[in-house]
């Protein structure tokens, strides 16, 4: 990754944690193993090519959790962003609907492996083709509500070895 941030807690703002510039394309940025917590907007919000973030915790945030988003619908042309190994919870504390775990959009993208957990609406939100949402062997990407919209294109998505559980307790 050309930008590397490894093991760093980003913590305590008032808006998104971690964002590009509104309306920036960014790639090759890595955000690995890192605390994305308390903070009043989303947690990780990046738009582009070849991103990742993986093995982190993100909690306590206003909006969505991580917001991941690349690749271009009228050329098919790949995003190739990742978000795996993730442990995601106690999102959407602010604006309590549709601001997921997890917000995908694009072509190409892959959200694996992550445990999501403890929020009051949407856990996997979003729209596009091509996207990869799944879990193989004995770990298993829990969801408490998962949805596709946002988006007339919707083809070629694979949603494979996921887990749902639902606590109906309020």
């Amino acid at each position: 990754a050309d930008i590397t941030f490894r093991g760093i807690s980003w913590q305590h703002t008032r808006s998104t944690l971690i964002t590009a510039a509104p309306g920036a394309v960014v790639s090759d940025i890595l955000i690995d193993n890192c605390t994305i917590a308390n903070g009043g907007g989303m947690g990780v919000r990046l738009a582009g090519f070849n991103n990742t973030v993986k093995h982190s915790k993100v909690f306590n945030v206003g909006g969505a959790g991580i917001a991941l988003k690349g690749g271009m619908h009228l050329s098919l042309t790949r995003g190739d962003n990742l978000v795996t190994n993730n442990e995601i919870h106690h999102y959407a504390q602010w604006l309590r609907t549709y601001q997921p775990a997890i917000l995908w959009a694009g072509v190409g993208n892959t959200y694996s492996f992550n445990h999501i957990h403890d929020a009051p609406h949407n856990a996997i939100l979003g729209g596009g083709n091509q996207a990869t949402c799944s879990s193989k062997g004995e770990e298993t990407q829990i969801v408490e509500q998962m949805c596709g919209a946002n988006d007339c294109v919707f083809e070629g998505n694979l949603i494979e070895h996921t887990k749902y559980e639902c606590d109906d307790s309020g």
